[in-house]
């Protein structure tokens, strides 16, 4: 065998040898890419659910908001026909009447109050009637 069949063998035998180890790289990149496609998909669907819970409560504080908004305005309503009614201080006048012998229906009827305020009127200024 001549020395260039022979560096022809062995140029062949390296050229072999690095298409072998870099198939090896490359299915170990393979094996890599697969285990962090695993764990990126896991992670994404792991988001998604959070995103999810973040926002049914977003859409329930929301919903929440919206109802205290309301509340807010009955109750700004309310205190407006209140003051309308008896000159800016109707619970005074409340009291006063609920002294001078008024029934809760009386101060219903004429301030607008509900039947928790009547009764805590009458637990307050009550035995001084």
């Amino acid at each position: 065998m001549q020395s260039t069949d022979i560096m022809v063998i062995a140029g062949g035998a390296v050229l072999l040898a690095a298409i072998v180890a870099l198939a090896a790289w490359i299915a170990v990149l393979a094996r890599r890419t697969r285990r962090l496609d695993v764990l990126v998909r896991t992670e994404l669907a792991r988001a998604r659910e959070e995103l999810a819970q973040v926002s049914a409560q977003g859409l329930r504080i929301g919903n929440q908001q919206h109802a205290i908004e309301g509340r807010l305005r009955q109750m700004a309503e309310r205190q407006g026909r209140l003051e309308l009614r008896g000159e800016g201080r109707p619970f005074e006048q409340a009291i006063e009447m609920l002294r001078g012998g008024a029934t809760r229906m009386d101060l219903v009827t004429r301030f607008g109050l509900s039947d928790s305020e009547v009764a805590l009127l009458v637990r307050l200024h009550g035995d001084r009637v």
